[in-house]
């Protein structure tokens, strides 16, 4: 016989809204923290271009590189231009719930290619200012 001030406990159900609610609220966080990452890259590119005009202008007078700094500038840009295509596939999509479909490939690959153009643009500022700081 069991004790009435005892009762074994009770699982504690959420309601069915509530519990939807919440894969929602942390994809939206999950959009926002990808939306964020998007802008540090914008940032990054866009300081990287103005430090190469800044090597280009001290660094680069006795002997210019050129198809270095060409390759460096064009993936420093097309990756601004990726991660803002990125950023607004997501913007205007994150209040629907979710990127589908068409939309969530372009997404994937503007962001993908604008990490992609970003370390290239690294890669060919390092082999345009490595001959000229040795």
């Amino acid at each position: 016989m069991q004790n009435p001030r005892f009762r074994p406990a009770q699982r504690l159900r959420m309601p069915s809204a509530a519990a939807s609610a919440i894969p929602q609220n942390k994809k939206l966080e999950t959009y926002r923290l990808v939306f964020d990452l998007l802008k540090h890259l914008t940032t990054l590119s866009s300081g990287s271009i103005l430090l190469l005009i800044t090597l280009f202008e001290k660094v680069f007078k006795l002997s210019p590189p050129g198809y270095q700094l060409l390759f460096a500038f064009g993936g420093f840009f097309f990756s601004i231009v990726c991660s803002v295509v990125a950023m607004l596939l997501l913007a205007f999509n994150a209040s629907d719930g979710a990127l589908q479909g068409r939309d969530a490939g372009v997404f994937s690959w503007m962001a993908s290619l604008g990490w992609c153009l970003f370390t290239i643009g690294v890669l060919f500022t390092l082999l345009a200012a490595a001959p000229s700081l040795v």
